[in-house]
C-alpha cells in the first residue's frame, strides 16, 4: 500500500476563467513537459492517484496528452477537476485516456463566464458524458454547484435544472441538493 491515497499536482496555473473564489487565473506557469515524467515517477512510488488540479485549468494545459500517457504508463489514475469549458478541445485524449477514472466538473463557475447561455455552456460538457456513457468507458462524472440555492447562485440553479431534464430525473426539486446533503445521484451506472 502507498503512503498517500492522492496527490493534488498543478500542471498549470492558468486559467481561461477569472472567478473570485479562486486565487489563480492570470497564472503564467506551468509544469514544463521534460519535467513532467521525472515529476510523476515521483509521484508514482507514493501514491496511485494523481488529480492535476489546484489552481489552473488541467484542460489547457498544453502537454495534457503527454500528461495522460505518461500516467497510463506509470499506472497512475487521474481525476481532473475542470470548469468545462475546454472539453472539445481535448474530447479526443480524453477517450484515449485509459488512466482516467473520473471528472469533475466545477459549474458554480458558471456565473463567470462569458461563454453562451447555460443551454451552450452545458452543451458540448452533456456531449462528452454521453459518448463516455454510449461507449460504455467506466468514468465517474460529478457535476459540482457550491452556490445552488444562493444570492449569488446566478446560472448555477439554471444549469442544475437543465441536468435534471437531460437525465430524465423527474421528482427532483430544483433548488436540490438541501441543507445537509452534499450530493445528489442523477444516473445510476
Amino acid at each position: 500500500m502507498k503512503p498517500f491515497p492522492r496527490v493534488y499536482l498543478e500542471l498549470t496555473d492558468r486559467c481561461n476563467l477569472a472567478c473570485p473564489f479562486c486565487a489563480g487565473s492570470n497564472g503564467t506557469r506551468e509544469i514544463p513537459v521534460e519535467r513532467l515524467e521525472p515529476v510523476l515517477r515521483q509521484i508514482a512510488e507514493i501514491t496511485s492517484e494523481v488529480r492535476p488540479h489546484v489552481l489552473g485549468e488541467p484542460l489547457i494545459y498544453p502537454h495534457l496528452a503527454r500528461f495522460l500517457e505518461l500516467c497510463a504508463k506509470l499506472s497512475l489514475t487521474v481525476k481532473i477537476t475542470t470548469n468545462g469549458l475546454a472539453v472539445d478541445s481535448v474530447r479526443g485524449l480524453l477517450f484515449e485516456s485509459s488512466a482516467l477514472r473520473e471528472l469533475n466538473f466545477s459549474l458554480h463557475s458558471y456565473d463567470r463566464s462569458t461563454h453562451g447561455t447555460p443551454e451552450e455552456y452545458l452543451s458540448p460538457i452533456l456531449s462528452l458524458c454521453d459518448e463516455f456513457d454510449r461507449q460504455n468507458i467506466p468514468l465517474h462524472v460529478n457535476f459540482r454547484f457550491w452556490n445552488i440555492g444562493t444570492e449569488s447562485s446566478g446560472g448555477a440553479d439554471k444549469l442544475f435544472r437543465l441536468l435534471l431534464d437531460h437525465y430524465k430525473c423527474d421528482g427532483f426539486d430544483a433548488s436540490m441538493p438541501e441543507e445537509g446533503r452534499e450530493s445528489v445521484k442523477l444516473v445510476n451506472r
